[in-house]
């Protein structure tokens, strides 16, 4: 399953850190559940764009 969800996020252009935390994600509803999901993958971008580059 997380290679499936690994190659849809490839295809997608999105991190693989949806991969992390898919699996520590708790929802109610599978609305809830993707939503919280898609608000990691801002945060760990957001995270990401205000690293510096080494």
């Amino acid at each position: 399953m997380k290679t499936e969800i690994a190659e849809c996020c490839r295809r997608l252009r999105l991190s693989r850190n949806i991969v992390a935390v898919c699996d520590q994600v708790e929802a109610d509803s599978y609305q809830e559940y993707l939503l919280n999901i898609l608000k990691q993958e801002v945060l760990y971008r957001g995270n990401y764009a205000e690293t510096p580059p080494d």
